[in-house]
């Protein structure tokens, strides 16, 4: 479901539909959850013709991180492995 259509019964039905297992994050979900963490998305975009476009969510203040993602149209995928966002936790 387009992220627009989830829209059309308004903002209750669209938090109902949300809090339910299985459904996943929109870029409306994206968007909260980078200012509540204080992390900026740039998100890599396929087009249906063979193109990319690139989209930034979130306000990035200087010094604050900033996470690439691809969207498939379907899913979004991540840019970077873990291991480079957090060598501390990650062991070789």
């Amino acid at each position: 479901m387009m992220d627009q259509d989830r829209w059309t019964n308004g903002y209750k039905a669209y938090l109902r539909q949300m809090r339910n297992d299985g459904e996943w994050g929109d870029v409306v979900m994206l968007t909260a959850l980078c200012g509540a963490y204080k992390v900026g998305l740039a998100i890599l975009h396929a087009q249906h013709e063979g193109g990319h476009f690139w989209v930034e969510v979130g306000e990035v203040e200087a010094g604050e991180r900033r996470l690439g993602l691809y969207y498939t149209g379907d899913h979004y995928e991540n840019l970077i492995m873990f291991k480079e966002m957090f060598p501390a936790v990650c062991r070789d």
